[in-house]
C-alpha cells in the first residue's frame, strides 16, 4: 500500500520540480527563479520528512539539490560569472549518485575500466573543436543514465519506470545551464529512450557499449550540431 502511494508522492513532486524548471528555461526571470527556489526547498523537505521506504529518496535529495542551486545562482544573478562551477557540480551529482546507489548491481555493470578513458578522450575530443565546456556534456550522458538505470530497473510497471526516469531526464535538460539546439536534443532523447529500452530488456552490453558511444560523442555532436 504504501509503494503505491510513494509513487503518486515520487509522481506529483516531480511534477512541481520540472513545471517550475520549464517556466525557469522560458522565463528566466527573478520571480521564476525565486518560484523555483521555493519549489526545490519544499520538494526537498518533504523528500526528508516522509517514511523512509519512499522509493528514489536519494535521487530526489540529488536533484533537488541540482535545481537549488541552479535558482540560487539565477536569483543572485550569477549563472553566468560562476558558470565554470557547473561542471564542479554534475561531478559532485555523478558521486553522489554512485555513492547512495553503490549497491544497486544493474549500475555497477554498466560501468567498465574504459569508461573514465572515454570520458578523458571526448572531453579532450570537446576541447579541440572548441566546445567551451566539454565535461558537462559527458557527465550528463552518466547522469541521465544512472538516473534511468536506477529507477526502470526496480519498477515493475515498466511505464511508470519510463514516466519517472523521464521527469529526472526533463529536469536535467530543461535547465538554463544546458543549451541544446531542437535537433541535438531530440539526438540526446532518441539516445535516453535507447537506453531505456536496453535497461528494461537488460541489454547491459548493448547498454555499455551504447553509454560509451554516447560519451565519446555528446561533446561533438554539440559543437557541430
Amino acid at each position: 500500500m504504501f509503494q503505491f502511494q510513494s509513487r503518486y508522492v515520487i509522481l506529483l513532486v516531480l511534477l512541481v520540480l520540472v513545471v517550475c524548471t520549464i517556466l525557469v528555461r522560458f522565463q528566466s526571470n527573478l520571480y521564476m527563479y525565486i518560484v523555483l527556489v521555493v519549489a526545490s526547498i519544499i520538494v526537498l523537505n518533504i523528500t526528508l520528512i516522509v517514511p523512509s521506504e519512499l522509493k528514489y529518496r536519494g535521487l530526489l535529495i540529488t536533484y533537488c539539490s541540482y535545481t537549488l542551486f541552479i535558482s540560487i545562482l539565477g536569483i543572485s544573478n550569477l549563472l553566468g560569472v560562476f558558470e565554470y562551477l557547473v561542471d564542479v557540480v554534475y561531478i559532485v551529482l555523478v558521486l553522489l549518485v554512485l555513492t547512495v546507489y553503490h549497491s544497486n548491481r544493474d549500475l555497477c555493470e554498466v560501468l567498465t575500466k574504459y569508461t573514465p578513458l572515454f570520458l578523458l578522450i571526448s572531453v579532450i575530443l570537446g576541447l579541440y573543436v572548441g566546445l567551451k565546456y566539454p565535461l558537462r556534456y559527458t557527465l550528463l550522458v552518466l547522469l541521465d543514465t544512472f538516473t534511468a538505470i536506477i529507477v526502470i530497473s526496480s519498477e515493475k510497471n515498466p511505464i511508470i519506470g519510463f514516466i519517472i526516469s523521464l521527469l529526472f531526464f526533463t529536469i536535467l535538460y530543461i535547465t538554463p545551464i544546458t543549451i541544446l539546439n531542437t535537433i541535438m536534443f531530440i539526438i540526446v532523447f532518441s539516445m535516453y529512450v535507447a537506453r531505456a529500452i536496453l535497461i528494461l530488456y537488460r541489454r547491459i552490453i548493448n547498454l555499455r557499449t551504447l553509454l560509451l558511444l554516447d560519451i565519446l560523442l555528446r561533446p561533438l555532436l554539440v559543437s557541430y550540431l
